[in-house]
């Protein structure tokens, strides 16, 4: 890892962006780096968008400028195309559950394909931009789309750009799930950590 590592997760409310950024920030935090975060805004309500901030090694402010986000997590497609346009780096990663939650009312009648939001990113110069169906994963393994974001950090921890072991990272896991939902939690993301080779 370089001096600091800067990474978004965004999303909707209800869909654990929170939770996985807590999780990203706990699991960096116990192999021994610095670590700040932030959510914005600190409180929403359910389909509001959400991104948190987590920011890892010689760093000494929750957020960061525009253009400078290393690894962007995306829970939902649409809103990550918004954020990332402001946030993601063109040296970056970019990191995209292929499911879009239809809410209404969207500024446009519907949300835009999945393939669209691809070509978007591509266009703004994203050099990296991974994707799987988290949504489906999830549902898969767990019955349910509720680790949807384990899903995706998983799929994260796979990329290598997080200086997190797969060990340290399903601990926290277990230490920060509710009780109710710590297997399915370490199930789904030991299931994105593969989705890639699927």
């Amino acid at each position: 890892m370089e001096k600091e590592l800067n990474i978004i997760v965004c999303g909707l409310g209800g869909q654990g962006v929170v939770m996985a950024a807590r999780i990203l920030g706990e699991a960096a935090f116990s192999e021994g780096y610095r670590v700040l975060t932030t959510d914005v805004p600190p409180v929403t309500q359910r389909f509001e968008c959400l991104h948190s901030f987590v920011r890892v090694g010689d760093v000494y402010s929750e957020t960061f400028p525009e253009g400078e986000a290393d690894l962007l997590l995306g829970l939902d497609a649409v809103q990550a195309l918004k954020i990332g346009a402001v946030f993601a780096s063109e040296t970056g990663t970019v990191l995209l559950n292929e499911r879009i939650i239809d809410i209404k009312p969207y500024p446009s009648p519907k949300p835009p394909p999945f393939e669209e939001i691809i070509k978007e990113f591509s266009r703004i110069g994203v050099a990296e931009i991974k994707h799987c169906n988290a949504s489906d994963i999830s549902s898969r393994e767990t019955g349910g789309i509720a680790s949807a974001n384990m899903v995706m950090l998983g799929l994260a921890c796979a990329t290598g750009k997080i200086p997190v072991g797969k060990q340290c990272f399903l601990d926290t896991i277990r230490k920060l799930s509710p009780r109710q939902f710590v297997e399915s939690n370490c199930v789904a993301f030991e299931a994105g950590l593969n989705a890639l080779a699927s």
